[in-house]
């Protein structure tokens, strides 16, 4: 059976981010010894980071923390990703 001319509209897909981006703050960016991690209280207090270079290796792996320490890490771009049981969000970041 095969299905033709199925339509997915694309503001269906913006809302999707629009929604996580209230659920969590990472600041200061660029950061310089720590990161902030604030998660909507709505969610489950248990989440996991997990911090990669530039390269996708993985640097830092941490659970429930909120303020992570990034001063042994050289200069550059980074990806920092929150997990939850609701949602898991990547963003980038600089380390001055």
């Amino acid at each position: 059976v095969w299905i033709d001319d199925i339509i997915f509209p694309c503001s269906s897909f913006t809302n999707i981010e629009e929604v996580e981006n209230k659920n969590i703050r990472i600041y200061p960016n660029p950061a310089n010894d720590f990161i902030n991690i604030e998660i909507n209280n709505n969610y489950d207090s248990n989440f996991n980071i997990s911090i990669y270079n530039s390269l996708g290796i993985k640097v830092i792996e941490t659970s429930n923390e909120n303020t992570i320490n990034i001063e042994d890490l050289p200069s550059g771009m980074y990806f920092i990703n929150v997990m939850t049981e609701k949602f898991s969000r990547t963003e980038k970041f600089m380390i001055n």
